[in-house]
């Protein structure tokens, strides 16, 4: 026992340290030897030889449509037209259908009032009022 202490720690400490690098060296091996096993035994799985699937076609049953169609909406013009009259009064004869084209001017009904005038009356009897309120300014 002729060697110092300090040399038999010092072997102790290197022997200790080769058996830790030796089995995280194993630990790591096996660890990748486990991996590769199993990386193997699932292409394997997949690779199976085995009946291959085949799909059978299902016939999709033809459906008839109805023939009414149901629905609800509101119907809008596209063009407006405003009517404007100079009298009022009822209407008695409608003389255009709805949906047909008429023309500027063209009459599409008849008023039926009791104090509706012509044309020619009504300007006589604009003037008899003219006439009257000059007279009435003269004197």
């Amino acid at each position: 026992m002729g060697e110092p202490l300090c040399s038999w720690v010092y072997a102790y400490d290197r022997l200790k340290s080769e058996a830790n690098r030796i089995m995280k060296t194993t630990n790591f091996f096996t660890i990748i030897s486990l991996a590769n096993l199993f990386i193997l035994g699932l292409s394997l799985t997949a690779c199976g030889v085995g009946p291959a699937a085949t799909a059978t076609p299902t016939a999709i049953p033809i459906v008839q449509a109805d023939k009414v169609i149901t629905s609800e909406g509101r119907v809008e013009p596209i063009h407006y037209a405003q009517i404007a009259l100079n009298a009022s009064g009822l209407v008695s004869e409608v003389l255009s259908k709805e949906g047909n084209q008429v023309q500027a001017g063209q009459v599409i009904a008849h008023l039926q009032n009791s104090q509706a005038q012509t044309l020619e009356a009504a300007q006589a009897n604009a003037l008899q009022q003219l006439t009257t309120a000059l007279q009435m300014a003269r004197d």
